[in-house]
């Protein structure tokens, strides 16, 4: 019986990491899923407190959404296209060509004003 409750355990994970929509037809909530492997409720609850647990779920999904890489990028390619800045910087990071980072320091021993953009340097004196 361990064994058969060590498959249904992997079965979970894996139905949990699956979205929803793409879960068998009467097996799409906990329980439901309970019920068709004549478990209650707390059963799973435990099972989701054992240590690495949430690791193969994330395993599971982190799968599937690689299986679907290419329609995300090509929907997020279609978004940047139609003007959103969210996709366009989110593209360009992707590519490497674009950091959204801007941090200011300025030195009192020097009286320069640093600014650094993404991995590079611009001093700058301060004029008085």
């Amino acid at each position: 019986m361990s064994s058969e409750i060590s498959t249904i355990e992997e079965k979970y994970k894996a139905w949990l990491g699956t979205p929803q929509r793409m879960r068998p037809a009467g097996i799409t909530t906990q329980k439901q899923f309970a019920a068709k492997f004549d478990l209650d409720l707390e059963t799973l609850e435990l099972w989701q407190l054992r240590p690495r647990f949430w690791d193969d779920v994330f395993a599971t999904a982190r799968g599937i959404i690689g299986s679907e890489l290419a329609s995300v990028m090509e929907s997020l390619l279609v978004r940047a296209q139609g003007g959103s800045v969210q996709a366009i910087k989110l593209c360009l990071d992707l590519l490497g060509v674009h950091a959204d980072t801007l941090e200011l320091k300025h030195t009192f021993q020097d009286d320069q004003l640093v600014l650094i953009y993404g991995n590079k340097q611009i001093p700058e004196e301060v004029e008085e």
